[in-house]
């Protein structure tokens, strides 16, 4: 399976996440390759020696939209600040690209966070940003502290959920370019 998250691509929440989940994978027996953001991206195709791929694909420059447009999951994580500053225009329209390019993919939508609950207007942009793309749900809520990395006490439990998410969610899309 190919997995590949994309973000507003300004911090290392994305980052931090998809190596989360690539080790996760890994751990659980899986053959798993991890490309970052700013390593070239591999001819993907479905004679990997691999059994699944994580790709960063957090910021739209490079090949990332070549990620998105094969992957069987797309995670997005999304940060309600961006919302309410409408700074989600260039990642809901790679997304919006992405899904027209691979209508099967799985469309997960994180929502990232400090420790503060979320208001009801937050909430309400999270809804309105997953409810533009079409096959898309929410998946996940991540807690991160004040610099931006998962909260120790509940970062890992949050990320063994969406990892759950991800790779249970149906493989439909096909992984050939």
């Amino acid at each position: 399976m190919i997995v590949a998250l994309a973000s507003n691509g300004n911090n290392g929440a994305a980052a931090s996440l998809a190596q989360a989940l690539a080790a996760l994978r890994a751990s659980s027996g899986n053959k798993v390759l991890f490309v970052k953001q700013d390593q070239r991206q591999p001819q993907l195709t479905s004679d990997l020696a691999y059994d699944d791929v994580v790709i960063d694909a957090s910021s739209g420059d490079g090949d990332g939209g070549a990620a998105l447009a094969v992957a069987g999951v797309i995670v997005v994580l999304i940060h309600p600040a961006e919302l309410e500053a409408q700074h989600d225009a260039a990642l809901l329209q790679r997304i919006k690209t992405a899904i027209d390019a691979n209508p099967r993919a799985e469309v997960l939508v994180a929502v990232s966070h400090g420790e503060q609950a979320l208001s009801a207007h937050e909430v309400g942009n999270i809804l309105v940003f997953v409810a533009q793309l079409s096959s898309a749900r929410l998946a996940d809520t991540l807690v991160l502290d004040e610099n931006g990395a998962y909260h120790p006490r509940h970062g890992a439990t949050e990320v063994r959920h969406l990892y759950g998410q991800v790779f249970r969610a149906p493989y439909r899309a096909n992984t050939s370019p």
